[in-house]
């Protein structure tokens, strides 16, 4: 065959085996999405993960995965395996404003194993860097929740709105809003709970202006106690804390 066609190289192909390895399991064993990133796009990354419950709901929640493919990333000895790079990827990945995993996979025996890059792990040398990979961290069924924990917290917005929009309805007529606070409360001078519980009700000016004159506040555990609630000593340390919020 003559030399007048672009020829396909063995790197290419071993490295395509590997992102179509981790494809799979990212699709078919996790049951989320897997992006691959266009080579016009590629400045590091080479897909990005969205995170699907299993029920099938997309979250917005994703991260990102860097592939190498080969046996050059595969250690023979020990219990870890080494992601290599070069120095400017390292500055690109600790910028993403996603988690990044670190995966390396072997052609052969189509297996693949994975880390978190993590600043803390990395062993920086005078030309490049590498990041351990342990051995028995495959990417498999096994440490699907470990990646699920990386993708952080999803939160359920539309249900805070929901809520707001109880809230508003039940401060539309005469009621009001009692928040009591426990005599542990007062005794440790603890407004951590208050604090919270006034940011949640006035989080947006719409529910501040429902609440606004429907809040009480009062205390419990001192039904026995003879004094006013102003002479005892611990609860008036207890408002001189609380006015700092």
């Amino acid at each position: 065959m003559t030399n007048a066609f672009p020829k396909r190289l063995t790197t290419d192909k071993i490295s395509e085996i590997g992102v179509n390895l981790v494809s799979t399991i990212i699709n078919d064993i996790y049951g989320w999405v897997f992006r691959k990133t266009h080579l016009e796009h590629d400045y590091g990354v080479d897909a990005y993960i969205d995170f699907v419950t299993d029920d099938g709901f997309v979250t917005g929640k994703f991260i990102a995965a860097q592939i190498k493919t080969g046996q050059s990333y595969l250690s023979k000895n020990g219990n870890t395996h080494w992601y290599v790079d070069s120095k400017e990827h390292l500055n690109y990945f600790l910028n993403l404003p996603v988690p990044i995993l670190l995966i390396v996979c072997d052609p052969d025996k189509k297996e693949c194993f994975w880390a978190r890059l993590d600043k803390d792990h990395i062993d920086f040398r005078e030309k490049n860097w590498r990041h351990p990979i342990p051995k028995n961290q495959r990417l498999s069924s096994t440490y699907k929740d470990s990646i699920i924990k990386i993708f952080g917290k999803i939160e359920d917005h539309i249900s805070d709105f929901e809520r707001d929009n109880e809230l508003m309805e039940m401060t539309s007529n005469d009621s009001f809003i009692q928040y009591c606070i426990p005599k542990y409360d007062i005794e440790k001078r603890n407004i951590r709970n208050l604090r919270d519980f006034i940011s949640r009700i006035t989080r947006n000016e719409k529910l501040t202006l429902a609440v606004q004159g429907r809040l009480y506040i009062c205390t419990y555990g001192y039904e026995d106690d003879i004094r006013e609630v102003h002479q005892i000593k611990e609860v008036r340390r207890w408002v001189k804390k609380r006015e700092r919020i």
